[in-house]
């Protein structure tokens, strides 16, 4: 029997076949369009790699005291390193626009609470021991002289800090931080405030009568402590109530020939009388180095040999010679014939290595060890003296926008710290010989991701808002701006509380929003307790030139740069 439509279909299927043998000889030439590529865009890539010998362990004692998150107090000892403390000072500021003390008030109570942050110890049997909190009153408005985290010095020696303990508390570490103020120290808030709050029109006529408080614990007499850390903005609930993070003063007086209870609250470190829960706070979180020496700043400097010892706080931190990276690199150039001014730096890393610690103290190695460069200016003091004083900044110099660029993390595979630097070498080299590098060497500082929440505009205006700041923040870091390599003032005078700076973080700053969104993001951490020991330039074997220089556990430089084809 014939099939219908047999032939139709062989021939159907004849056809099929040959178009797909001749689909499989198609020629792809992979070489066309080379010939295209101008030559001025052809580049060779290189890799070198150097040792760095020229580096200096100094305290960060020009760290800014401020936090807009936390205050942080207590203390730590340890055999090595001897006495650690963090103390915090901050004004209560009334959350009312008006007070009505009424007739004859009398104290009741004044109260005041700060949820848990976060601890930080040398060892997890430090946990819950207990430790006094002593409170004292602050005798002189802060103003602009003591901004440091090392300006505790100066407040003991100007006597700002008063003798008397206005309130005293123990502590465990289990729970939030409250105690009650005594009754004179309350009750002089009340005498001030209804005499002369109704012509306290700024915060410098209130802070001139009411400076505010120092918080501190007792010194552990053996290598044992803790750091308590505390929420410092003022808590309200979605239906604006106040729930947490607030001095309450009670009192009873007489209204209307009745005497009544009634209670104002205060919040912390206000920045404006603008009596809004929305307004900016900040505490003055103080350290204290026992190895520190305040008078004497050669004696708090030494160059590294066999060991970079670290601490947290504003102790001891690396700073890498800018020059030293400049000549290595430019002889370097020099002897393999490449011009240093056609050269891209595709990559540069700082690479630390350390000895893999025992797993008990990976707790207190920093998370993160990111490059800065420290800026200094001279600002004129804010107070009404003549003092001139120099303003300090640290610019991050690791692009935080960059998910593959390296910010400093620690890394346990390798046992290594190895942040990028790459447009700053990009820029160094660039310099003459004979410039003044002292603002471009490479301070490691702390850092550590925080979980923040901000407010954010809409989409468009965030992404337009952060493409202006990372222009600007290049721009004034590098010589193009107003101020020369650095920031000036910074941004929207926001210098007088925090001086660490990246340009994403800049970025989220500038945004004014609606809505609220929680992130993390890096940030410098001075307030915990951190202790490691990186390889220094001597570590054993360092002249060892049989073995390769990233086997001999030294610091140091891998570089991958490109040079355009000859």
């Amino acid at each position: 029997m014939k099939r219908k439509g047999y032939g139709f279909t062989r021939l159907l299927f004849s056809g099929t076949v040959a178009a797909l043998g001749i689909s499989s000889c198609v020629y792809i030439d992979e070489s066309l369009g080379e010939n295209f590529i101008p030559t001025d865009q052809m580049y060779d890539i290189y890799m070198y790699e150097f040792p760095l010998r020229d580096i200096k362990t100094e305290y960060c004692d020009s760290l800014s005291g401020f936090s807009s998150s936390r205050i942080t107090v207590g203390a730590v000892r340890d055999a090595e390193n001897g006495l650690s403390t963090r103390t915090s000072s901050f004004t209560l500021i009334p959350v009312y626009e008006e007070m009505d003390f009424g007739t004859d008030p009398k104290i009741i109570q004044f109260h005041l609470s700060a949820a848990k942050d976060t601890l930080s110890y040398p060892d997890k049997s430090n946990a819950s021991i207990l430790q006094n909190i002593y409170v004292h009153e602050i005798k002189k408005d802060l103003g602009s002289k003591y901004i440091y985290a090392s300006s505790g010095y100066r407040m003991q020696e100007d006597g700002i800090i008063g003798d008397e303990v206005i309130a005293k508390t123990v502590y465990n570490g289990s729970d939030s931080l409250s105690f009650d103020f005594s009754a004179a120290f309350g009750q002089k808030y009340i005498d001030i405030l209804k005499e002369k709050f109704a012509d306290m029109d700024s915060l410098g006529k209130y802070t001139a009568e009411l400076p505010g408080i120092y918080l501190r614990t007792d010194d552990p007499v053996g290598n044992t402590g803790r750091i308590n850390m505390f929420d410092l903005p003022i808590s309200v609930s979605d239906n604006y109530v106040v729930s947490g993070n607030y001095a309450q003063l009670k009192f009873s007086a007489e209204y209307d020939g009745e005497r009544k209870d009634t209670s104002f609250m205060f919040y912390f470190g206000a920045q404006s009388l603008t009596y809004s829960t929305t307004v900016s706070q900040y505490a003055l979180n103080l350290c204290f180095h026992e190895k520190f020496n305040p008078h004497d700043p050669q004696a708090n400097a030494a160059r590294a040999t066999e060991r970079i010892d670290i601490e947290g706080g504003y102790g001891p931190k690396p700073a890498i010679s800018a020059k030293e990276i400049r000549d290595s690199i430019c002889r370097h150039f020099r002897l393999n014939g490449v011009d240093s001014s056609r050269v891209v730096i595709n990559k540069a890393s700082l690479i630390f290595p350390f000895d893999d610690p025992d797993f008990s103290l990976k707790d207190i190695y920093p998370t993160m060890l990111s490059p800065t460069c420290r800026l200094d200016s001279e600002i004129e003091s804010s107070d009404g003296d003549s003092e001139t004083t120099h303003s300090v900044y640290y610019a991050g110099l690791t692009d935080a926008s960059v998910e593959s660029e390296n910010q400093g993390d620690v890394n346990w595979s390798t046992s290594s710290y190895s942040p990028d630097v790459t447009h700053h070498v990009q820029e160094i080299i660039k310099m003459s010989p004979d410039s003044d590098f002292s603002n471009r060497d490479m301070w490691m500082l702390i850092l550590a991701t925080e979980t923040v929440v901000q407010k954010n505009d809409n989409s468009a205006m965030n992404d337009y808002l952060q493409n202006l700041a990372y222009a600007n923040y290049y721009n004034n870091m590098y010589g193009y701006g107003n101020y020369g390599y650095g920031y000036g003032y910074g941004y929207g005078g926001y210098y007088d509380y925090s001086n660490y700076y990246n340009y994403y973080y800049l970025a989220a700053m500038m945004s004014n929003a609606s809505s609220e969104s929680t992130s993390s993001s890096p940030q410098l951490d001075k307030d915990r307790y951190y202790v490691c020991s990186l390889h220094g330039p001597q570590w054993p074997g360092y002249d060892n030139t049989d073995v390769p220089l990233a086997e001999r556990g030294v610091p140091m430089m891998r570089l991958t740069y490109a040079v355009p084809k000859r």
